[in-house]
């Protein structure tokens, strides 16, 4: 079903991207195979439980690129047992440059 939901809004426009949860690589390397050039958001790093290297494996595209991931709750709650701005602003700039290199890291 969701192949064909697919097929169908990548005609309205070649701008249309898709949302493929992280919790779900094996649809998402169907997609990427059926839609080799279009932009995928990827929400279920992190708290949700996708894995990320199974998701970047499976939704990169060509040029390495096509993805963008999404991983809210993992770094705005990255130190949420800490008093103090300063603490909250390392943890929360740590988290984020931790999934980059991860991301990098699998790209």
């Amino acid at each position: 079903m969701y192949l064909a939901v697919a097929r169908s809004v990548a005609q309205l426009s070649p701008r249309v991207g898709f949302v493929v949860g992280a919790t779900y690589p094996e649809q998402m390397s169907q997609l990427r195979e059926l839609f080799p050039e279009r932009l995928f958001l990827v929400p279920g790093v992190g708290t949700q439980g996708g894995a990320l290297a199974a998701a970047v494996r499976a939704g990169i595209d060509a040029r390495g690129k096509g993805m963008i991931i999404n991983a809210s709750r993992a770094i705005l709650l990255a130190d949420s047992g800490h008093d103090g701005r300063e603490h909250y602003l390392d943890a929360v700039r740590g988290a984020a440059q931790n999934l980059r290199d991860e991301i990098n890291k699998w790209r």
